[in-house]
């Protein structure tokens, strides 16, 4: 064998060690890329500090989450083309129609044409936006709130380019509909709300003759469609957050147990479609009744458990369940696992919105549980101002109201004079806004998509692991 002479020997050893940490870090690197989601919007990852390609995201179009950036509107100018629309690029691996089918037996209202009466004259420079919520009734709590919120909204902005038209939808289909004709005939140039589904398609038939956009605050995504926007918060963009973090994490056997019924099949198909983007497959299905009387038997046949020995070790099919119930029925379905040695520690509880609720601080067997929502601390200013005023906490909704508001209210000022204030070219951005509960944007199918954070349930009440982004993905294709 013919020997290198030492010089070469010592250059190839010196070779290697640079060569190899170079290696090391990639393969690193390559464990802990960054997750992306179907609806196209960053989630940030362990390398807080990677920058960002400025043709990739953007900051949200206007933001008035501080008093800061509430003065800023003050001189804030958007103008959108009337070819804007067209000249989006959308990312099309969105969540797929299938996922997103209306349930069987959906009702329809059919379009209402009539001839309207003129509307008042509105003051030069002047928009109205009529606001349809149930002021009486056994939901008129949630309604004042909501209305309180909205009023807040014009006070922060210092509005005089919106006239606000204030309409009592009783809390039905029926007197969502009469609502939404007074508005209409008082010259409503955009309807906030309602805020039940079945309100929301009354309104929307009512609305789609004279093509007004409607911003509605229901969670049925079914309601969203041609001039409805649907804002309320729904599980697309939470599944979607809480399993691609999860995944980001390492977990990969998670699987579903949840409630029969629209909510429980929607949350399983998202969480379906999401893991074939990590080309995954759902690790276990399971589906029960909230009132179920022998829920513990259901949970063992779906961890195919035996009966329970102290200090026993057992392993599980999963590693991780996403569970979509909230309230006093996800604390007992967490009983019912740790009872069976399927704590967090052997099997991550994984959630949505619907465990956006501080009392699950209190339950035990939820501490080290994740799920994906707004980021509470956003919140927080807003939530103090309106104690502040008002003497009383905001229902849960009101920030829907405030955002839907301010969003009303900055388009209005920023409007040239030239087309329609809330043309769909305006609404529907690819920057998006940041509100109350972080950033958002209308996607092309008129549902609302959010940025959202990633919290984990502690016995001090929900705690941030992974903030929200702060601005959208552009697409790149």
């Amino acid at each position: 064998m013919q020997h290198l002479p030492e010089c070469q020997v010592l250059k190839r050893v010196f070779f290697l060690m640079l060569v190899l940490p170079v290696l090391v870090f990639l393969a690193g690197c390559q464990t802990t890329a960054p997750y992306s989601s179907p609806w196209s919007f960053p989630y940030p990852t362990t390398d807080r500090d990677a920058p960002r390609e400025a043709a990739d995201v953007a900051p949200p179009e206007m933001d008035w989450r501080t008093a800061e950036t509430r003065r800023g509107l003050e001189v804030y100018y958007h103008r959108a083309g009337p070819d804007a629309e067209d000249e989006m690029q959308y990312h099309r691996g969105g969540v797929s129609q299938e996922v997103l089918k209306p349930p069987s037996g959906t009702p329809e209202f059919s379009a209402i044409r009539r001839d309207r009466t003129a509307p008042p004259a509105a003051q030069p420079g002047e928009v109205t936006v009529a606001l349809l919520l149930p002021l009486s009734g056994q939901h008129s709590r949630l309604g004042q709130s909501m209305m309180q919120a909205a009023q807040m909204a014009l006070f922060d902005l210092d509005s005089q380019a919106v006239r606000l038209l204030p309409k009592d939808t009783k809390g039905t289909p029926d007197g969502a509909q009469q609502a939404a004709l007074q508005a209409l005939d008082e010259g409503a140039q955009l309807i906030l709300g309602p805020v039940f589904s079945e309100s929301v398609k009354a309104v929307s038939a009512v609305a789609a003759a004279s093509r007004t956009p409607v911003i509605a605050y229901t969670t049925d995504w079914t309601a969203a469609g041609s001039n409805t926007y649907v804002m309320g918060f729904l599980p697309f963009s939470q599944v979607i957050r809480i399993v691609n973090y999860a995944v980001h994490r390492g977990y990969r056997d998670i699987g579903f147990f949840g409630p029969h019924g629209d909510y429980g099949t929607i949350v399983m198909r998202t969480l379906h479609y999401s893991l074939q983007q990590h080309r995954m497959n759902v690790g276990k299905i399971g589906n029960f009744s909230p009132t179920e009387p022998e829920l513990h038997h259901v949970v063992q046949e779906f961890l195919e458990a035996p009966a329970p020995r102290r200090g026993a070790a057992e392993n599980f099919s999963i590693d991780s369940v996403v569970v979509p119930v909230g309230g006093q029925a996800l604390q007992t379905v967490a009983n019912m696992f740790s009872y069976y040695n399927a704590g967090q520690r052997r099997v991550r509880f994984l959630g949505t919105g619907l465990w956006d609720d501080p009392s699950l601080a209190g339950e035990q067997t939820l501490h080290g549980a994740w799920f994906a929502a707004s980021d509470p601390a956003l919140r927080k200013d807003f939530e103090d101002r309106y104690r502040e005023n008002f003497r009383r906490a905001p229902e849960r909704l009101a920030s829907l109201a405030y955002d839907s508001m301010a969003l009303a209210v900055v388009l209005a000022k920023t409007h040239d004079g030239y087309g329609h204030p809330y043309a769909r070219n305006r609404l529907v951005t690819q920057s998006g806004f940041a509100g109350i509960d972080g950033i958002f944007r209308f996607r092309r199918d008129n549902l609302v998509e959010r940025g959202l954070a990633v919290l984990e349930i502690t016995r001090d009440g929900p705690r941030v692991i992974d903030p929200a982004p702060d601005a959208f993905h552009f697409a790149s294709n």
